[in-house]
């Protein structure tokens, strides 16, 4: 189960790589390969047995 601890450390990363477009300033852009790199690190740093290269892959597949 997820703690706060786990809720804020997420949502320092969406912000940190939340990149605002001077042309669009409403429409904040995250580029996903940045998004996986930094969730999967996170995760690994919780959890040394975190399938790192499966979590990349399931972000990568298409779901219908």
């Amino acid at each position: 189960m997820l703690s706060k601890k786990h809720y804020m450390a997420i949502a320092e990363i969406v912000y940190g790589l939340t990149v605002n477009r001077p042309a669009y300033p409403r429409d904040p852009i995250i580029y996903r390969a940045d998004l996986v790199k930094h969730l999967a690190a996170y995760f690994f740093e919780d959890n040394p047995r975190f399938d790192v290269e499966r979590f990349k892959t399931a972000c990568e597949a298409t779901h219908d």
